[in-house]
């Protein structure tokens, strides 16, 4: 093994071992973005609480562990899961549910059943949009779903009550297009107790959304502290690891794309020269620079005559003009697109001859017409 080598092997381990090392420093906490109303892609919220504060409700996200929700009695929060999950009876908000608040559980586990993945189920508001085939089975405390089940149903439990959904999407940013979606979900938040009807109380109770369950976090007080804005103060907050690894990686990267450290220069192949290109367009020169006009128009025009017979249907047996206007015509088509097409002018000028060609391509391009 020569030197070259060794280095190249070396200078692999060495990478491969910064990744790693990178990778087993990055945050564990990264923000779950699926059902958080801070989020504007098609699994996101952020519409429907846009739409929520427009309308005039009192809404706001909660970024503290749910548990430590104190509101008044009567209080509605709004759980919306990343992935399907069940509700037990020994879970962190069942006190809290029992004192008389209510939970509203998006993206409750169910069953597969034998609905349809993308459903449309009447509500009040106009046909609401379901892409799920989980369903709660039975007719009990239904309160939205189909013959196969409830996709929305109510849980007493104690004092309170929580109103669970088996979909997670229910009125996520990808049904914009659905109102009767966006409407569900208010009327569930704002009037949970009632059955579902057209009207909606926006001003009926507050509602909090739980953002800490994607990962978003108020800041601790005892971390707000004033510290001294100076390079000093910055460092000390800065963890110097990751910031030496990064440099690692990027010293690498710069040795490897400014030394050519590991192999010789590679010269990008030439391609192969096209001849029937290069043939087609001295042709084209040779006829241009002779005004050949005519000739050039005698050359394409039966090959565009016999591609047209053929679109239409026929096989390569030339047409007389007469039988290929009638074919053209028994297809649907306007006559005067082909008129002058087939009795073209003797002695074309250039103008002339690139018209011709362009109405020619315009005829092949044509659509089939409509059965």
């Amino acid at each position: 093994m020569n030197r070259f080598k060794r280095w190249q092997i070396v200078g692999a381990v060495a990478l491969g071992l910064f990744l790693l090392v990178g990778l087993l420093l990055a945050p564990a906490q990264v923000p779950d973005h699926i059902g958080s109303t801070y989020t504007r892609g098609p699994s996101g919220y952020g519409a429907w609480y846009s739409w929520m504060e427009t309308q005039g409700a009192t809404i706001s996200r909660w970024r503290r562990p749910a548990t430590e929700l104190e509101q008044p009695e009567g209080s509605v929060l709004i759980q919306i899961y990343s992935h399907p999950r069940s509700l037990s009876e020994d879970w962190e908000l069942d006190t809290w549910v029992r004192e008389g608040n209510t939970l509203i559980a998006v993206g409750v586990n169910q069953p597969v059943t034998g609905a349809k993945f993308r459903s449309a189920i009447m509500t009040p508001w106009g046909l609401g949009r379901v892409e799920t085939r989980r369903r709660r089975l039975g007719e009990e405390n239904k309160l939205w779903g189909d013959r196969f089940g409830a996709v929305v149903w109510r849980e007493q439990r104690g004092e309170g009550e929580i109103i669970a959904v088996s979909t997670p999407f229910l009125a996520a940013n990808a049904y914009q297009d659905h109102p009767a979606n966006f409407q569900l979900l208010a009327h569930l938040a704002l009037q949970p107790g009632e059955e579902l009807g057209e009207t909606l109380d926006f001003t009926a109770r507050p509602v909090w959304v739980d953002e800490y369950l994607h990962g978003y976090r108020d800041p601790d007080p005892a971390d707000t502290e004033e510290t001294p804005d100076n390079i000093w103060a910055y460092f000390a907050r800065t963890p110097l690891l990751p910031m030496a690894i990064q440099g690692g990686i990027l010293g690498l990267v710069a040795i490897a794309a400014l030394n050519r450290r590991f192999g010789p220069v590679q010269i990008p192949p030439v391609p192969p020269e096209n001849n029937s290109q290069a043939y087609i367009e001295a042709l084209a020169a040779v006829l241009s620079k002779a005004e050949q006009h005519r000739f050039a128009l005698d050359i394409l025009t039966p090959e565009a005559t016999r591609q047209l017979q053929e679109s239409l249907g026929f096989g390569p047996t030339p047409m007389t003009p007469e039988e290929l206007r009638a074919a053209w015509i028994a297809q649907g088509k306007s006559p005067q697109a082909l008129q002058a097409l087939l009795k073209p002018n003797p002695r074309p000028s250039e103008a002339e001859l690139i018209a011709t060609l362009q109405a020619w391509q315009n005829v092949l391009d044509s659509p089939e017409p409509k059965p």
